[in-house]
């Protein structure tokens, strides 16, 4: 994939908890975590709620029995408790989940369906401070509450009592920063003069100065109504708030290199797409789009190309993508972004089409099934299979990435890992070749492929010059590359 917003705007996205999350979730019944341990009620904390409740002081008697079972081993024991001890706090708290419908939903499914568990709601502002809290039981704890708070009925009493709280914790978490050097998670309103409505437009840059003075000085419930605001109004520009749809424009069978017209397309799990709307104009533009691809690209490539897509998820999204058409990884579909490749007036953007084209095919090279075994052998994985030991990625990520950038790996799950990009990058941001290649490994080496086919050879040393200088010690790749440049 390759990407112009490196950074997104963080309009309320939402930290997923896990199903160890006390008060507001319901824990699986196979899955007992180190979670247990943290009190459901910080009875010794400043914080506390209604401390001196006979109701309160029971609860915390009885998770104070749970949290002894699992320190000491008792699992079972402490699950039982622990199943026994939910409804009563959630009844304290007014917290509901109608389940009544499907009693086999778990938490997260109904997190993600019940409307009351809203994404722009105290869990998405709360969110848009995560980058800010190192200490991630502060971050624990304060998401906690946010999800009590947006689990309850508006007029559940409980409401401004745990906005107080929750407005403390944020005081807490955010003490040794100072929120006025540190950028909005929303976009300048210059960025939105051409998006917004003018009337929109001074509204917001209203709301944006309002929030911010009230994050600056520790009015969270008054920083969070603003939020809520700007949240809003933004969601009436799609654009804006990343929510626009990526439509499909046209799909195509290739065979030969030539297209065939795809009539009722279809994705790779087989369920029918919508085509929006295009014009006998721009289905002309589409298949000069696959004759750029042509004439880019030589027969070495392109042959791994077994459909091609035109879409669009709105100017300066994704450029482009690919995705193998099965598991045996010997085809692929191509989609390229219409909007970004192609200027309003009907004129390529060679620079975008050119790196784009070859980013995209960079990923092809490297991940199709010549480069993939059905045994793992300690080489490295990717979501599309395990990489042979000989394979471009793996003595890619052997030279380059590991025992590097394992302090920076978030996650690895499925084949995927995720890493704190922008933390990576902005430590070593000499090892790569663009912000985006920081991504992961496989976006490096398709930025670093790219960088091979349309510069020059690298005359440094640096770890991104022996990136991009990699790809020589491969004869067909070279011999691509020369086809490549001789084509443009």
């Amino acid at each position: 994939m390759m990407n112009k917003k490196w950074t997104a705007l963080a309009l309320g996205l939402v930290i997923t908890l896990s199903s160890g999350t006390y008060i507001a979730a319901h824990p699986n019944v196979s899955q007992t975590n180190e979670n247990v341990r943290t009190p459901i009620i910080q009875v010794q904390d400043q914080r506390a709620l209604e401390t001196s409740n006979a109701e309160w002081q029971s609860l915390q008697a009885d998770f104070e029995e749970v949290a002894a079972l699992e320190s000491s081993g008792q699992l079972e024991k402490a699950q039982e408790l622990w199943e026994e001890l939910i409804p009563k706090v959630d009844d304290k708290l007014g917290i509901y989940f109608d389940l009544s419908n499907n009693e086999d939903m778990d938490y997260d499914e109904t997190y993600e369906e019940d409307s009351a568990l809203s994404s722009e709601g105290w869990m998405g502002y709360i969110n848009t401070f995560s980058d800010l809290i190192d200490d991630s039981e502060k971050l624990s704890q304060l998401m906690d509450f946010a999800a009590d708070l947006d689990s309850l009925d508006e007029t559940s009493p409980m409401v401004a009592m745990l906005e107080k709280q929750l407005s403390v914790l944020l005081t807490d978490a955010l003490g040794d920063i100072d929120l006025a050097e540190v950028g909005s998670v929303f976009a300048d309103p210059v960025e939105l003069e051409d998006t917004l409505s003018e009337a929109d437009l001074e509204q917001y840059g209203k709301l944006l100065d309002l929030y911010v003075n009230d994050e600056i000085s520790g009015d969270f419930e008054a920083a969070q109504d603003k939020y809520d605001q700007i949240i809003d109004l933004l969601n009436a520009y799609p654009e804006v708030t990343m929510e626009a749809e990526n439509e499909l424009y046209a799909q195509y069978q290739v065979k030969n290199e030539m297209l065939t017209e795809v009539k009722a397309p279809k994705d790779e799990m087989g369920s029918p797409l919508e085509l929006a709307e295009s014009t006998a104009e721009d289905k002309k533009h589409f298949r000069l789009l696959w004759d750029y691809v042509l004439k880019l690209m030589p027969d070495s490539a392109t042959d791994y190309v077994d459909t091609f897509e035109v879409g669009s998820d709105g100017k300066d999204g994704t450029l482009a993508y690919v995705y193998p058409t099965n598991e045996t990884g010997k085809k692929f579909v191509l989609n390229l972004d219409y909007k970004d490749m192609v200027s309003e007036s009907g004129v390529f953007n060679k620079v975008d089409l050119d790196e784009t084209i070859v980013h995209e095919f960079g990923h092809i090279i490297t991940l199709n099934h010549t480069q993939l075994t059905g045994v793992s052998n300690g080489t490295y994985e990717t979501q599309e299979g395990i990489l042979t030991e000989k394979s471009y990625m793996n003595k890619f990520y052997a030279e380059f990435w590991k025992g590097k950038t394992e302090k920076y790996l978030l996650s690895n799950e499925d084949g995927y890992r995720q890493y704190d990009v922008e933390k990576l990058y902005t430590d070593h941001e000499a090892w790569f070749v663009s912000d985006y290649a920081a991504t992961n490994v496989e976006e490096d080496i398709a930025e670093s492929f790219r960088v091979f086919v349309l510069e020059d050879k690298a005359s440094g040393n640096g770890i991104k010059d022996q990136k991009v200088n990699f790809f020589y010690q491969f004869p067909e790749l070279v011999t691509m590359r020369d086809e490549i440049r001789d084509g443009k």
